[in-house]
C-alpha cells in the first residue's frame, strides 16, 4: 500500500500492520509526517506496514486482511485496527456483500457491479500507462469543493468549521437524531459482525489485535470530550472488552486544551477532517506507549 520514498524492508524482522481508511493511509499528508514514519524513527524493531486506503471500512478491512494473511501469506505479529465514526456511514449506506463474498456498492447490482469492475481494469490501465490519459484525467477531475474554497480562504478567521465538514457523516456518536437512522444501526451491526471476522481470522493464525479510538473533528469542535456519551466509543470499547481485546483511547491527548477550536486547529488540516502533523504524533506516542 503506501510507503514512502526511503521505505526499507527487512524480510528478517517481524510485520506490523496498520489498517483503516484515508486517516491510516494519511491523506493530505506528507508520508514523512505520517504516524507510521514516526513509530518507525523510535522503533524499528518491526517493519510497519500501511494496509488502509481511503474509504476502506471493516468489511473491506476483512477481506484485505484475509488476502494479505491467506493468500499473499504475509506473516505479521499484530494488526492495529482504526474504526472511523465514518465507517458506520460507509457500512450502511455505501457497502454490501455480494453472493461471491466481493464487497460492491449497496446500490447497484450484481450485473452492474460487474461491468464496472471490467471498465476499471480499462480505466486503471490508461491510468497508469498513458500520460495523455491521465493529464486528461487530472485536468478535468473536480478537486475541491466550492465550500472547500470559501473555507480555506476565510481559515484564519473562521469560528466554527463545523458548516464546512460533513456533519451527518463523522458526527453520529454524539448526535442521538442521527443514532437513530436506519444506516447508523445498519452500520454498527454490520461492524461488529466484520470485527468478529477479523478476530477470528487473526486467533487462527496467531496474530494479535488491538483497536485505536479517536474522536471525529466534529466532536472535537463541539468539545464532545466525555467518551462514556458516545455512541461509537462504546460500541468499540463494549466490543473490545466482551474480546479481552486491548483499545488504545486517544481521545485525551486529543482534548488537551479547553477551546474547542485550538484543539481542532492544533491536530488538524484546517477546513479538513484528517489529521496534521500534530495528530500524527498523538496516534503515533499512543501506540508507542503500548509497543
Amino acid at each position: 500500500m503506501r510507503i514512502g520514498s526511503d521505505n526499507e524492508y527487512n524480510i528478517n524482522k517481524e510485520n506490523i500492520g496498520f489498517m483503516g481508511d484515508s486517516f491510516v493511509y494519511g491523506s493530505g499528508l506528507d508520508y514523512k509526517n505520517h504516524f507510521i514514519t514516526q513509530i518507525y524513527k523510535k522503533n524499528k524493531k518491526y517493519n510497519l506496514l500501511n494496509l488502509g486506503y481511503v474509504s476502506y471500512s471493516p468489511s473491506i478491512y476483512f477481506k484485505k486482511l484475509h488476502y494479505f494473511i491467506l493468500e499473499k501469506k504475509i506473516s505479521f505479529k499484530k494488526i492495529y485496527i482504526f474504526i472511523d465514526t465514518s465507517d458506520i456511514q460507509d457500512e450502511g449506506i455505501f457497502y454490501r456483500e455480494d453472493k461471491n463474498g466481493n464487497i460492491v456498492r449497496k446500490w447497484n447490482s450484481d450485473k452492474k457491479n460487474k461491468q464496472k469492475n471490467y471498465k476499471y481494469l480499462f480505466k486503471n490501465y490508461l491510468k497508469q500507462n498513458s500520460f495523455i490519459f491521465k493529464f486528461y484525467e487530472i485536468y478535468h477531475g473536480t478537486t475541491i469543493t466550492e465550500n472547500s474554497v470559501k473555507c480555506l480562504r476565510n481559515k484564519n478567521d473562521i469560528k466554527d468549521f463545523i458548516n464546512y465538514l460533513d456533519y451527518e457523516r463523522f458526527g453520529y456518536a454524539f448526535d442521538t437524531i442521527i443514532q437513530s437512522k436506519d444506516w447508523v444501526i445498519e452500520g454498527q451491526n454490520k461492524t461488529l459482525f466484520y470485527l468478529d471476522k477479523i478476530d477470528n481470522l487473526l486467533k487462527k493464525n496467531d496474530i494479535s489485535l488491538e483497536i485505536v479510538y479517536y474522536p471525529s473533528a466534529i466532536d472535537i469542535l463541539k468539545d464532545n470530550r466525555d467518551t462514556k456519551k458516545s455512541s461509537h466509543f462504546r460500541l468499540l470499547n463494549d466490543w473490545s472488552i466482551s474480546k479481552n481485546i486491548p483499545l488504545i483511547d486517544t481521545s485525551n491527548d486529543f482534548f488537551k486544551y479547553s477551546n474547542a477550536i485550538k484543539n481542532y486547529k492544533d491536530n488538524h488540516i484546517l477546513c479538513d477532517m484528517h489529521w496534521n502533523l500534530n495528530g500524527n504524533k498523538i496516534i503515533a506516542e499512543n501506540i508507542l506507549d503500548r509497543f
